[in-house]
């Protein structure tokens, strides 16, 4: 009796619609997942419905009270520029483009987070139609409006390709403008300046713009200048700087321009002898840095963890170096602001392995080497005698 009322029961669901499976078990639709990097360890991240807004053509990208996002659901294209006020969020669905064809502008002070999901074949085109230039002259591609610094723009993977408009970099500055904070997590990013604009980072114009700070983690990036200019760094200008420039893994190509006989460096400055302004090049451990005379880098200069000061020609590679050995571990972790000091058994006479200022600050006082955390990221930190030899080694993770 108790099986027959079992059954009859079930009927009665059926037919008037209500689950057998408790919805507690279902997903909820309109969620939308992501993938993001925080402090070197790829996560998953979700959405739901009510905390984005689906990209339809929007102009205006504005930061509300509240943390603001954008999906790209399906395939769009928005003919004028976009522009972020605030901070804004951007998750590009697998097989989804949007096409900003005018590009988009994150002007200093500004910033744009770009995501993508686990296949990674999310798409955005910005400042091209995938084919040709179309971004508007002196504007960045992402970055930069025209004769304006470009602001923070962080990606987290999918597929990003950024042409600049006449003068502007692919992603940092405007014509004339610096390359404000650019760093890759992951993905496919592919980015071209225009008329001696960086492919990363400052614009050309005036005496050129810096290249700002640009770290790239993982991926596979290519950045490429025309008529002058860096291929990541300065725009075309007597005083584009390098700026700062780490590269802790992945592949990376740039190439520099040229324009008026004058050769960019790859990574660097406009003009490959100006050694004065070819900024900082960090090299993550591993990474292996290649020059050549061609877009395939041939000729070995240094492996990682260094910072690299010879000679930057036209064509550069870094490469994250493939071993089969485990990962070093983390000797110290600190906070922004927080020091650790570590003993060594003789005075250090010289530090290398890491770029001062830049993540951590280092000074010795006696034996001891006081390490500050400075922005968030991994250093190596070595220490040596006067003759040369290790005294000590550490590797300091700043959160």
């Amino acid at each position: 009796m108790k099986k027959l009322s079992a059954f009859l029961v079930a009927v009665v669901l059926v037919l008037t619609g209500i689950p057998l499976v408790p919805s507690t078990v279902r997903a909820v639709e309109g969620d939308v997942e992501y993938i993001y990097y925080e402090n070197g360890e790829k996560k998953i991240g979700n959405k739901n419905s009510t905390e984005y807004t689906v990209v339809e053509g929007q102009t205006s990208w504005v930061n509300s009270d509240n943390e603001t996002w954008y999906v790209v659901k399906e395939d769009k294209e928005i003919g004028e520029r976009i522009t972020v006020s605030g901070e804004v969020n951007l998750i590009l669905c697998d097989d989804a483009t949007l096409t900003a064809s005018a590009g988009i502008t994150v002007a200093s002070g500004n910033t744009l987070n770009i995501y993508g999901q686990s296949g990674s074949t999310g798409k955005l085109l910005a400042g091209t139609d995938g084919s040709t230039t179309t971004c508007e002259g002196g504007n960045a591609g992402i970055g930069g409006g025209d004769q304006g610094s470009g602001g923070t723009i962080a990606i987290h993977g999918c597929v990003v390709t950024a042409n600049g408009g006449a003068s502007g970099a692919g992603i940092g500055g405007g014509s004339g403008g610096n390359g404000g904070n650019v760093t890759i997590h992951d993905g496919t990013v592919t980015a071209t300046g225009n008329d001696g604009g960086a492919g990363i980072g400052g614009g050309s114009g005036g005496n050129g713009g810096d290249g700002g700070y640009v770290t790239i983690h993982d991926g596979t990036v290519t950045a490429i200048a025309q008529d002058g200019g860096a291929g990541i760094g300065g725009g075309f200008g007597v005083l584009g700087n390098g700026g700062y420039v780490t590269v802790n893994g992945g592949t990376v190509t740039a190439i520099g321009g040229q324009k008026d006989g004058i050769e960019g460096m790859g990574i660097g400055a406009s003009d490959v002898n100006d050694e004065l302004n070819m900024g900082t090049l960090n090299l993550g451990a591993g990474v292996e840095l290649y020059e050549g005379d061609s877009a395939d880098p041939a000729f070995k200069l240094g492996t990682g963890p260094m910072e690299y000061t010879g000679f930057r020609p036209r064509y550069m590679m870094a490469i994250k170096a493939v071993s089969d050995l485990p990962p070093m571990s983390i000797d110290k972790t600190i906070k922004v602001g927080d020091k650790v000091t570590f003993k060594v058994k003789k005075k250090p006479a010289s530090m290398e392995g890491f770029v001062q200022g830049e993540v951590v600050s280092v000074k010795t006082k006696g034996k001891k080497v006081i390490v500050k955390g400075v922005r968030a990221g991994t250093v190596t930190i070595m220490a040596y005698n006067k003759k040369g030899k290790e005294v000590g080694s550490w590797i300091v993770k700043v959160e």
